[in-house]
């Protein structure tokens, strides 16, 4: 795109921002109005390098190159479209921004400019993947002259006209329970769907068309088309229940989780106590290493050199690597040293005393010895991290103690709407057994004839009434 037509889109962004900025300076909305004190900022950004760069070719520009008609084809690879929104706390509204999504929206809006809002088709199997926000993207591309005109070209004016921000219980991130989290993933305004079908049923009375109904809200739907309001107070109560039944699902398995972690953690703290006591008498038996007082003991016999020690022990270590056998190598500092092949096929160096440490095989023989010197000489420091995961053992499980054997908050709001619920399917009379009751006299002949006959006939004329009948479909999601 050339640098006029960058720089008129900018200057046209940074207008409607400023003209939102003071629409919801009147309303106190700080925080949104941060955000679009941000967005401008980085808009001004982009304006000032593009003002400052120097042109450094002389090649066509998109605008030079005649284009009148643009075919986008896997259009939801443009789907990352910038925008902005106060629903900072809401999942499911994704933030990022691409360059290639904001250089497409250049080009279908240069296009549009030329063709009086028209000569853009996107095609995509997939126009929402993973938000509903993309959708939103993708009526920007396509229909951005009519969001403004119903003052819908801001994220927030849309989600609050055709969006729900929906909450539900979802898996915490570290698996060790469930929170409530908001996400937008709803739409609303069935009503209008009902009205387009009805609309599109109209058009096409002539014809005798039938309209294929792809229906995600069809309780709500069939509620809204019987005037019932049972039928209405049904529908909402089922999507009710649906939800606090899912919601009872899954306090049952948060409790569950509690109830092993208990037990789990039940079982650490006296591994965890042993590992400190092992600790304790390891730091108590440790000889000192450093300087001169080095001495190793390597397949009985004492060797006071660094370089020769190590070099034994990377020697062995091949060895091991190849046969895939463990090995003892000696004893340092009062403690076994041993070499072991890990499932991987990788050779490891171990120290060895009531607890087991893990020392780092170096490329250098003195780097080798480096490695098992410190291990040695650092477990002090090791104390206090196994002492902190005791206390954290004990602590995590009175918080759990405190949650096991909570009640399910809403099971008094659940008995009562299954209450009501039963209460509204006998006044419907759902449960009505519609098949007719089996009749005690058996038809004689004649009747029997009398039935078949009319049921022929009515075959027949059904037949007859149907055929000519020639049907068009024409597809509607809702």
């Amino acid at each position: 795109m050339s640098r006029e037509t960058k720089e008129g889109f900018y200057r046209e962004q940074l207008h409607e921002l400023e003209l939102a900025r003071l629409q919801f300076a009147d309303r106190n909305c700080r925080r949104m109005i941060k955000d679009l004190e941000r967005a401008k900022k980085r808009l001004e950004t982009r304006l000032q390098l593009l003002m400052a760069e120097n042109k450094k070719d002389n090649t066509l520009t998109f605008e030079e190159l005649g284009v009148d008609r643009l075919f986008v084809d896997e259009a939801q690879n443009f789907k990352n479209l910038f925008y902005v929104t106060k629903m900072t706390r809401v999942a499911g509204l994704p933030q990022s921004a691409s360059e290639r999504a904001f250089d497409m929206f250049l080009k279908v809006s240069h296009v549009q400019r030329v063709n009086g809002g028209g000569g853009v088709v996107f095609a995509t199997g997939t126009p929402v993947t993973n938000s509903m926000a993309e959708m939103f993207a993708m009526q920007r591309y396509l229909q951005m002259a009519a969001l403004r005109a119903q003052r819908l070209n801001h994220f927030d004016s849309w989600a609050a006209t055709f969006g729900e921000p929906v909450t539900a219980m979802e898996l915490s991130p570290d698996g060790a329970g469930y929170r409530l989290q908001t996400r937008f993933a709803r739409f609303i305004k069935v009503n209008l769907a009902v009205s387009h079908i009805f609309h599109i049923w109209q058009v096409t009375a002539e014809q005798r068309s039938t309209q294929l109904v792809f229906c995600d809200t069809y309780a709500e739907v069939k509620a809204i088309a019987s005037g019932n309001p049972l039928v209405i107070e049904k529908a909402a109560i089922d999507a009710e229940l649906m939800r606090l039944t899912r919601l009872r699902s899954q306090h049952h398995e948060t409790q569950y989780r509690i109830r092993s972690q208990i037990r789990h953690l039940t079982e650490e703290i006296p591994l965890v106590a042993q590992r400190i006591e092992n600790l304790r008498q390891d730091i108590a038996a440790r000889t000192d290493t450093q300087g001169d007082n080095f001495s190793m003991l390597i397949d009985g016999q004492q060797c006071d050199n660094r370089g020769v020690a190590g070099e034994l022990i990377l020697r062995r270590a091949e060895t091991c690597k190849r046969t895939r056998t463990d090995h003892g190598v000696g004893k340092l500092g009062g403690f076994d040293v041993c070499i072991r092949v890990n499932f991987m096929g990788h050779t490891e160096l171990l120290v060895k005393g009531r607890n087991t440490y893990a020392a780092s095989l170096a490329e250098t023989a003195l780097g080798t010895i480096r490695s098992l010197e410190h291990t040695i000489q650092t477990l002090d420091e090791k104390l206090p991290d196994q002492q902190k995961q005791l206390e954290d053992c004990r602590r995590r499980i009175q918080e759990f103690q405190e949650k096991v054997g909570q009640p399910f908050e809403y099971e008094q709001k659940l008995g009562e709407l299954e209450k009501r619920q039963e209460e509204i399917v006998q006044a419907l009379d759902l449960n009505k057994n519609q098949a007719p009751d089996q009749l005690d006299a058996t038809p004689n002949e004649d009747n029997e004839e009398t039935v078949e006959h009319n049921q022929t006939m009515s075959a027949e004329e059904t037949v007859r009434t149907q055929a000519p009948v020639r049907r068009r479909s024409h597809g509607v999601r809702v």
